[in-house]
């Protein structure tokens, strides 16, 4: 598998993480903004941590989380990759379903936030593998 293809694999871990991040800070209790750290709510305990601190630590450390991920995927052989991006696609899923069923008490969105992840996941899975040469994803026979 190419780097192109690699960064394939980067992306569905990167945007699930965006919407986990993102429900996380939506999910915080109204005297969090107000000023009181300490009424954070994250049972992730380094994404804890920066949230006691600041919100604007909580949104940094992402980058650093997202870089350490997408640089293990892009070295690592590529079935370890697919496994590694898989999981922490997977990680993120689980977080923002936990948002999304505690803050919006809507029990569809968790399926469709399945479905729609694991869409992403095998459109992301293809275009890496499509990314070698002489490989096209238009070339292989739809299979259901």
């Amino acid at each position: 598998m190419t780097i192109t293809g690699k960064m394939w694999l980067c992306m569905s871990p990167v945007l699930l993480a965006v919407l986990d991040y993102g429900l996380t800070l939506y999910g915080q209790p109204a005297a969090y903004w107000a000023g009181d750290y300490s009424r954070v709510n994250e049972a992730n305990p380094v994404s804890r941590w920066c949230l006691e601190r600041h919100p604007a630590l909580f949104v940094l450390e992402f980058f650093p989380w997202a870089g350490l991920f997408c640089v293990f995927i892009i070295v690592l052989p590529s079935t370890l990759a697919k496994m590694l991006s898989l999981g922490v696609a997977l990680g993120h899923i689980v977080g923002a379903a936990s948002w999304m069923w505690r803050h919006f008490g809507q029990y569809w969105l968790f399926p469709i936030t399945l479905m729609s992840s694991a869409v992403l996941i095998v459109w992301t899975f293809e275009r890496a593998d499509s990314s070698a040469p002489g490989t096209s994803i238009a070339t292989e026979p739809t299979k259901l």
